[in-house]
């Protein structure tokens, strides 16, 4: 198992011939980074360990209780491929404006394109306004707390806040 251990290499490249110097430059960064992601691993389960024994008393002498959220968290939204394709866009829309003069029979799909087309291009606009609105108030908001706590907790209140934010900003819009 030793031998293993001084042996080891994760930053060995397949494929290439190195030389000694090199692999030797390897595996002593190996070493360090195992010490230090060993190191890190310790330290979290020592906090865990101590958050949960000691959460009652444990308070933060900070000076500064309060944070950005827009320190803490980075909200990216992705939409329906459709707010972004081509059908949305001017081209096809006018497209449809010219096809829309013409006379076609009442179950011609060509007879409620535009309509449909342009109510979908609003719908993806409004969507895309209300978010980036939520967005924008709740990165402007303040993170407090005057103790420490736990990264559960931490990532439930952050998950309430986005969805209350996230719900008032909608029923606001609407």
């Amino acid at each position: 198992m030793f031998e293993n251990a001084v042996t080891l290499n994760l930053f060995k490249r397949h494929g290439q011939q190195e030389n000694e110097e090199r692999i030797r430059f390897q595996k002593q960064t190996t070493r360090l980074y195992l010490c230090i992601l060993i190191s890190i691993l310790t330290i979290l389960i020592v906090f865990e360990q101590l958050y949960h024994q000691y959460a009652d008393i444990l308070i933060c002498s900070c000076s500064q209780i309060s944070m950005d959220y827009s320190q803490l968290i980075n909200i990216t939204f992705e939409f329906h491929q459709i707010c972004s394709s081509d059908f949305l866009g001017e081209n096809w829309l006018d497209g449809l404006f010219d096809s829309y003069n013409n006379t076609f029979a009442y179950f011609d799909f060509r007879t409620t394109a535009l309509a449909s087309f342009q109510l979908i291009r609003s719908l993806c606009e409004l969507a895309n306004d209300t978010l980036i609105n939520a967005r924008s108030s709740l990165l402007t908001n303040k993170f407090l707390s005057t103790k420490v706590i736990s990264s559960d907790d931490f990532s439930n209140q952050i998950q309430a806040t986005v969805s209350i934010e996230y719900d008032f900003n909608i029923i606001f819009h609407f």
